[in-house]
């Protein structure tokens, strides 16, 4: 591939007032970009990027640019769709830096944001980075469709980051650490990841790592260096919610998450709050919050957001109260309140989905019918579309409602952390203790789940499977065996509470068939 220079970059600008449009793009040109295309609102940068000469180097968005949908949405969203080439660099021009920071997606290319105003030496460097990152960059991910890729770990490694500027060996860095991770050599990506020059993404990969290997110790020593870290407030109670989170000690991140200011919450962190106020204290705390947040949003994407979570917190108290007489018709009211022209791509996914929902409890035959036809396109639908699905299975007494879940947990398995994250993984909770609420069902069913994850070659996430197996039913021999067998294949002699010597003597104190007897013996040798 040819070297791009900065005259041959491919710019797009996303901005819906046409004077600031076109100011920008006469600046750009003065700079010596020959192309730039200006883009007024996001259906239109949706079409752009599903056409077959979707070939931008560098997308400038505007924090609002256009229907409604925020900036961070919008990129939340062609991530979502793998519209948008991971190769592609994406920057922000906005007069809140700090809002666009604490909402933003991850992306393995960082992403610059550039206060309003910006002065032209600033606009260069971005291009010159540009330019220097699409040259070194993209040979290697061109091949990649999604954010969380995972490249041959040679082919990473081989790549000597030294010398390089601090944003590009930052992307060198994070591939070279999600490539041991995918080949499961996540011990080895922990000093990787401690070279990363952006404080916040040092954070959210070390972070990540802990949790993969089950490193008490390594969660303590990050917590404490937190403390001091030059991150913005809000990252900083994320970070600290996400370990609280690990503990299930939901009452005390909703006092953390206060601490938060009210005013400057994101849509995505006023969900989050409701969805502590929901399984702290109730479903009428929740809905009280989200209906005053809605009443007070005069941006109609946040207020169809406000809505979108009531009826999804409205669905989980159903469960508990299935003969609420009054369900169907707050649901119509809800739904018929959402403005769909508003934020539509981001929303429309749920609509048939939310109807299916309402129609479950009285039409069981029909929903089961829907739910054989989807299941054959599951792995189309994201991480709240599953957990939507999830519900809609329970409620239909259909049996796809732990592939659905399942389906959902492995979509948060590849999320980093984020609001979005923490609300769905503790809906996700809920809804598995609500399927299966008895420990032995627990246990057989993160078994079952821990061998999913095997034959998809992603072993940390089935030992953390076979460990929540084993806390449920500890006695159950099989549960210690494959916790056992997991450990040893990783090489790891700790995870979180248990090692490897006190399963091995355990584990003969149980009941073991002649199958289990043969297998602890091969561990053992």
């Amino acid at each position: 591939m040819s070297s791009i220079e900065l005259p041959q970059l491919n710019v797009w600008l996303i901005e819906k007032h046409p004077d600031s449009r076109q100011h920008l793009k006469k600046r750009l040109s003065q700079m010596g970009v020959r192309q730039v295309t200006e883009i007024r609102c996001a259906d239109d940068f949706i079409k752009r990027l599903a056409s077959a000469e979707a070939n931008a180097h560098l997308v400038l968005f505007a924090f609002h640019p256009g229907d409604a949908l925020p900036g961070t949405d919008l990129l939340r969203y062609v991530i979502r769709s793998k519209l948008l080439a991971t190769w592609c660099q994406v920057a922000f021009i906005t007069d809140q830096p700090d809002v666009v920071l604490a909402d933003l997606p991850f992306r393995i290319l960082p992403t610059p944001i550039l206060k309003k105003n910006v002065a032209d030496s600033a606009l260069l460097a971005l291009l010159r980075q540009t330019a220097v990152m699409i040259n070194k960059v993209k040979p290697l991910l061109e091949n990649c469709q999604e954010e969380q890729c995972a490249l041959p770990v040679a082919r990473v490694e081989s790549v000597a980051t030294e010398t390089l500027p601090d944003p590009l060996k930052d992307v060198i860095l994070t591939l070279q650490i999600m490539s041991l991770i995918r080949h499961n050599r996540a011990e080895q990506a922990k000093p990787l990841a401690t070279q990363l020059v952006s404080e916040q993404r040092r954070f959210d990969l070390l972070l990540n790592l802990m949790y993969l290997l089950g490193d008490n110790q390594g969660l303590i020593l990050l917590q404490q260096q937190l403390q001091h870290a030059d991150l913005l407030p809000r990252k900083r109670i994320l970070y600290q919610m996400r370990l609280l989170q690990q503990r299930q000690e939901l009452k005390m991140m909703l006092t953390l998450f206060e601490s938060l200011e009210e005013s400057q919450r994101t849509p995505h962190e006023m969900n989050l709050k409701a969805v502590l106020l929901f399984v702290t204290g109730g479903y009428s705390a929740a809905e009280r919050y989200l209906s005053k947040k809605q009443k007070d949003k005069q941006d109609t994407y946040a207020a169809n957001m406000a809505l979108i979570w009531r009826m999804t917190l409205l669905l989980l108290h159903s469960l508990d109260h299935p003969g609420d007489h009054q369900f169907n018709a707050r649901m119509t009211q809800l739904s018929r309140q959402l403005d769909w022209n508003n934020g539509t791509i981001n929303f429309k996914r749920f609509s048939g989905l939310l109807r299916l929902a309402q129609m479950a409890h009285a039409n069981k035959q029909v929903v089961a019918e829907s739910l054989n036809k989807l299941q054959q396109h599951q792995h189309t639908f994201d991480l709240f579309q599953c957990l939507l699905l999830t519900y809609i299975a329970k409620v239909a007494q259909h049996p796809s409602a732990s592939l659905w879940l399942f389906n959902a947990d492995y979509h948060l398995s590849r999320m980093q952390i984020s609001p979005e994250r923490l609300s769905a993984g503790i809906i996700h909770y809920q809804l598995f203790r609500f399927i299966f609420p008895t420990p032995d069902t627990q246990s057989a069913v993160y078994n079952q789940w821990g061998h999913k994850y095997v034959e998809l070659d992603l072993h940390y996430r089935a030992l953390s499977m076979f460990y929540k197996a084993w806390r449920c039913s500890p006695n159950v021999a099989r549960y210690p065996l494959n916790l056992l067998h997991s450990m040893q294949s990783l090489q790891l002699n700790q995870f979180w509470d248990c090692d490897v010597s006190e399963l091995q003597q355990i584990i003969p104190t149980l009941s073991l068939n002649e199958d289990e007897k043969l297998s602890l013996k091969k561990m053992s040798v």
